[in-house]
C-alpha cells in the first residue's frame, strides 16, 4: 500500500516537473519595424524643403534680373 502511494506521489511530482519546464524554445526577438508612424510626414517635410529651396533659387534669379534691368 505504501509502495503504491509512494509511486503515485513520485508520478505526480514528475508530472508537475515536466509540466512546468519549457517545452518550446522562445522565438528570436523580432527585428524593429521598418515602417514607423512618422516616416511619411518626415518624407513629406523633406520634399517640402526641397520645393522651398527651388522656389527660393527662382526668386533670387528673378530679383537679380529685375535689379539688372532697373540699372
Amino acid at each position: 500500500m505504501q509502495r503504491t502511494i509512494g509511486l503515485a506521489m513520485l508520478l505526480v511530482l514528475l508530472t508537475m516537473a515536466v509540466g512546468c519546464s519549457k517545452s518550446e524554445p522562445e522565438p528570436p526577438p523580432q527585428a524593429p519595424a521598418t515602417h514607423t508612424l512618422f516616416q511619411q510626414p518626415i518624407r513629406d517635410l523633406g520634399r517640402a524643403r526641397g520645393v522651398q529651396q527651388t522656389l527660393d533659387a527662382a526668386d533670387r534669379r528673378e530679383r537679380r534680373a529685375i535689379g539688372r534691368e532697373s540699372r
